[in-house]
């Protein structure tokens, strides 16, 4: 493997970790439970606040989620094919099919989303910084796609 084929490999371990790390956050916030967090709000928690005020738009909310899930995966798909028809020549597309398939299936949506549903208060506040921020830079791709 050459040392180009070594960034793709850690290019993809990457995206597979926002894979995860957006399908956590979606589910996180789908079941976090509203009543947990206005407690933990009155009782001046800033992070069960600012849950929150994203939950109050929720569409907003899953727009950004799925946008950036479907930019990460649809990436990753591409950067595999890449590297494996390099490694493999003409079965490289079909190996990195199954290869991303069950990747993406089992780390990037099915073991963080059974970890978010654990714990989803603590989740989506732990990561709503990031999903606010998200929302603001994926906005003008929200708004695009919303008017369908």
């Amino acid at each position: 493997m050459s040392q180009a084929d070594g960034l793709l490999v850690f290019t993809l371990v990457i995206l597979i970790l926002l894979s995860a790390q957006f399908s956590a956050m979606e589910t996180a916030f789908s079941s976090a439970n509203k009543i947990k967090l206005r407690n933990l709000a009155n009782d001046g928690n800033e992070k069960a606040e600012k849950v929150l005020k994203i939950l109050e738009d929720f569409d907003h909310f899953l727009s950004t989620v799925l946008i950036g899930n479907n930019i990460v995966n649809i990436s990753a798909a591409t950067i595999a094919t890449v590297l494996f028809t390099h490694l493999y020549g003409g079965r490289g597309a079909t190996v990195s099919t199954i290869v991303m398939t069950v990747l993406i299936l089992i780390f990037g949506e099915i073991t963080p989303k059974s970890i978010a549903k654990m714990m989803p208060e603590r989740f989506a506040m732990q990561t709503c910084g990031l999903v606010r921020f998200l929302e603001i830079v994926l906005a003008p791709l929200s708004w695009l796609f919303s008017g369908w």
